[in-house]
This record gives structure tokens, C-alpha cells and sequence, in this order.
């Protein structure tokens, strides 16, 4: 009998985080965002048989809590017996205490939203939010291009 198969499911937080990474990419290369985007999505999906080969999340030590890296991103994920559930893509570069770490701890899956961003920026100063917000906005116009060519 072959590996067993497990049902592979995306966290509404993992989707936005993956749509926030297109959308960044996007603003240079649509096309480049849509080659990252499919490999994400792919080695996601490759995820539903051997879903414990990637290796265990090293900030959170919890062998459920594991992450596969494709090209620049971790892809961290949390397996069960039925399912891996995705709950995040980071890129390598960014901290992993600044990225959403309660929301792996806890597995929920907290809406991540305009006004976050900006509580977070304001710390940083006025214009740093009004500048976040802004190329929030501008990622998601990009990524309804490059998802529906409008």
C-alpha cells in the first residue's frame, strides 16, 4: 500500500499571505508572480502524501508544525492524520516573531486587515501606515489582474 493521502487545505490567512506575495511580486513582474504563485501552490499541494517530509518548525519545535521552502519561501504547515493545513508562506527574509506566530500557535485563522497594518505602522510613524495601506490596495488591483485580466 502507498503513502497515505492526506486532504491539503489553505488557512484564509495562508491565502492571504500568498495573495499579498503575488501582489508585491507583481508590481515588477506579473508574470514572475504567477511562476511563484503556481510553485507554491504546487509544493503545497504535493504536501497531501508525505506531508511529515518537511522539516519541523525550528522557532516553534511542535513536530504538527512543520515547513517546506520553495524557491525564497517557507510554506509552514501544520499535519494531522486527515489533512495538512497550510498556515502561512513567509519569505526567509523576514523575522519569524514579527510574522503572525500566535496565529501557528493557536491554529486560528484572525482576519489580517487594513487597520492591523496600521496599528503596526503607526509605532513607525504616520506616513509608514498611510504608505502600507496604500500598497495594499495597489497589491490586491494587481493581483485581480493577474488572477482575472481586468
Amino acid at each position: 500500500m502507498g503513502p497515505r493521502r492526506r486532504r491539503v487545505a489553505w488557512t484564509n490567512e495562508a491565502k492571504r499571505d500568498l495573495d499579498e506575495t503575488a501582489g508585491f511580486i507583481a508590481q515588477d513582474s506579473p508574470q514572475a508572480a504567477a511562476r511563484i504563485v503556481e510553485h507554491l501552490l504546487a509544493s503545497a499541494g504535493s504536501l497531501d502524501e508525505l506531508g511529515e517530509r518537511g522539516r519541523i518548525v525550528l522557532e516553534l519545535g511542535d513536530a504538527h508544525l512543520r515547513e517546506v521552502f520553495v524557491l525564497s519561501f517557507r510554506v509552514i504547515y501544520r499535519v494531522s492524520e486527515v489533512q495538512v493545513m497550510v498556515l502561512g508562506v513567509l519569505h526567509q527574509r523576514c523575522h519569524f516573531d514579527d510574522w503572525r506566530r500566535s496565529d501557528l500557535a493557536d491554529g486560528s485563522d484572525s482576519p489580517h486587515t487594513n487597520q492591523r497594518v496600521l496599528q503596526r505602522a503607526q509605532e513607525a510613524g504616520a506616513s509608514r501606515a498611510r504608505r502600507e495601506v496604500g500598497m495594499m490596495r495597489h497589491a490586491a488591483g494587481l493581483l485581480k489582474q493577474l488572477r482575472y485580466g481586468v
